[in-house]
């Protein structure tokens, strides 16, 4: 594949949703118009979360026009735009920082919280919910009352109770164990810890070479509800040169020595539970803008991550928890 050099600029001046969406079109035109199924490949390969055909369908047919996409949307579709056209995973992920801060100047000039998600619901892509630190596990948030409260299955009541019906007849048919979604564990629930959990919050607990060059599998602005975000989480890997593939949550930008930062880590490559997924940290950034990396991949079973930050109260929003996180992504490389 030829690499197109005509690609244009991300579009810093853009003050209305219009005219962001009329740059994200010209660039995907300059980028040879990839199809859905190319953008998500090259979404993948950048490390970037899939889009589901309906979401990319909207924003192409401009169906929301007066609502600025969410932000990981853009970064997913700036990504899988560029790879198709031949850029290099580390130069796309180089001119999605400059596409970030358009979007950053685009709802800070709309008076948009740029901590926030906005745009339509889309519940294909990962995250969006501000999540509430807790001394184990980050939850969701209800917006209207503050509180920590879990986020519901996708599946019906009706049919949920069907699949677990089934899965309990066979387990008893076949001598295992199931737990309640259903899923066999191979021995009674009270004494089994989830394959893999066993590591611990930090996994493997490793830390990034210094002299080998990091990748941003995605970057989030914090605090939420703040109309000038003075912070920035990131979730970077890289290829180490003794454990392969890690990946790690950097605080890269702090406006407070108070400032904490944490990654989680999962098997799940969309966890609705707090079970399914495990929280290193959380550590105040005197201890380093580094969190401790995780394997990307462990014996063969991938993971998935996101990092997270959190204002110190002083800096929050009044009512809001002042953590900001990252969506949930693994290196398209592994």
């Amino acid at each position: 594949m030829s690499t197109r050099t005509d690609i244009p600029q991300p579009p810093l001046d853009a003050r209305t949703p219009r005219e962001f969406h009329a740059a994200l079109m010209e660039l995907r035109e300059a980028c040879g118009a990839p199809s859905y199924k190319d953008i998500n490949a090259g979404a993948s390969d950048a490390g970037q979360q899939a889009i589901a055909r309906s979401t990319l369908s909207n924003l192409v047919t401009a169906r929301y026009p007066k609502i600025p996409p969410r932000l990981s949307l853009v970064r997913s579709f700036v990504a899988g735009c560029l790879i198709s056209a031949g850029r290099s995973v580390e130069a796309a992920t180089a001119e999605i920082e400059g596409w970030e801060r358009a979007w950053l100047h685009l709802v800070s000039a709309m008076g948009e919280s740029p901590g926030e998600p906005v745009g339509p619901a889309v519940g294909e892509i990962v995250g969006g919910a501000e999540p509430v630190p807790s001394v184990d596990l980050v939850a969701p948030e209800d917006r209207s009352t503050g509180i920590p409260v879990p986020r519901p299955r996708s599946w019906s009541p009706a049919l949920r109770a069907g699949l677990i019906a089934l899965a309990l007849a066979t387990s008893f048919v076949a001598g295992t164990f199931v737990d309640l979604w259903g899923r066999p564990t191979g021995e009674p629930a009270a004494a089994r810890t989830p394959p893999g959990y066993e590591l611990g919050r930090c996994a493997e607990g490793l830390k990034p070479d210094p002299g080998t060059r990091s990748l941003s599998l995605g970057r989030e602005p914090g605090p939420p509800g703040s109309p000038r975000p003075d912070r920035w989480i990131e979730t970077r890997t890289q290829s180490h040169p003794e454990h392969g593939w890690i990946v790690w949550g950097r605080l890269t930008e702090s406006a407070s020595a108070m400032d904490r930062l944490w990654l989680d880590w999962t098997y799940v490559e969309d966890p609705q539970d707090q079970a399914e997924w495990r929280q290193c940290g959380v550590q105040p950034i005197a201890e380093g803008r580094d969190t401790p990396a995780a394997l990307a991949r462990d014996d063969g079973r991938k993971r998935w991550f996101r990092a997270c930050g959190q204002a110190p109260p002083e800096d929050r929003t009044p009512g809001r928890s002042g953590v900001f996180c990252t969506s949930w992504v693994r290196p398209g490389v592994t």
